[in-house]
C-alpha cells in the first residue's frame, strides 16, 4: 500500500525540480552563499487539538535546501505566541546550518537571517535590542 503512494507521487512530480541559481552567487562576495530564513506560524488552525502550525524554510541561492512543518506542541493564546514558538525553531535550525555551513564553504563571519512577518513579532525583537542576539 505505501509503496503504490510512494510509485503514484513519483510518476506524478517526474517533471518537477528544485533549481539553484548560479547567477544568484557572487564568488568574491561570500554573503551571497549565506542560507535565508523563513519562519511562519498561523495560529490554532489544527481542528483535532486548537495547536498553531509553524513552518521554517531555508534557502541558498533561490532553492531550498531544509524545511520544516509541525504542529506546534502547546495551545498559544495569540497569533504573536505562535510566531514566537516559530521564530525559535527558526533560530535553532539556523545555529545548526551555521555549524553546518563551514563543512561546504568557509567559515561564516556573517549571520544568518532569518525572517518573519508578525508586527508585534518585530517590535518586541526590535525592543530588546540585540539583547538575545546570538
Amino acid at each position: 500500500m505505501v509503496v503504490k503512494c510512494v510509485l503514484r507521487y513519483l510518476v506524478g512530480t517526474h517533471n518537477l525540480a528544485i533549481c539553484y541559481d548560479k547567477q544568484l552567487t557572487d564568488p568574491h562576495d561570500m554573503t551571497t552563499l549565506l542560507p535565508v530564513g523563513y519562519a511562519n506560524a498561523n495560529w490554532g488552525n489544527s481542528n483535532a487539538d486548537q495547536c498553531s502550525i509553524s513552518g521554517v524554510i531555508f534557502l541558498l541561492t533561490g532553492g531550498p535546501i531544509l524545511w520544516t512543518t509541525k504542529t506546534q506542541q502547546c495551545v498559544t493564546l495569540s497569533l504573536m505566541e505562535a510566531e514566537i514558538n516559530a521564530i525559535s525553531k527558526g533560530a535553532h535550525k539556523a545555529l545548526f546550518l551555521h555549524c553546518l555551513m563551514p563543512t561546504f564553504i568557509s567559515k561564516l563571519d556573517h549571520p544568518i537571517m532569518l525572517y518573519n512577518n508578525n508586527q508585534s513579532l518585530l517590535m518586541i525583537v526590535t525592543a530588546l535590542n540585540g539583547m538575545y542576539h546570538c
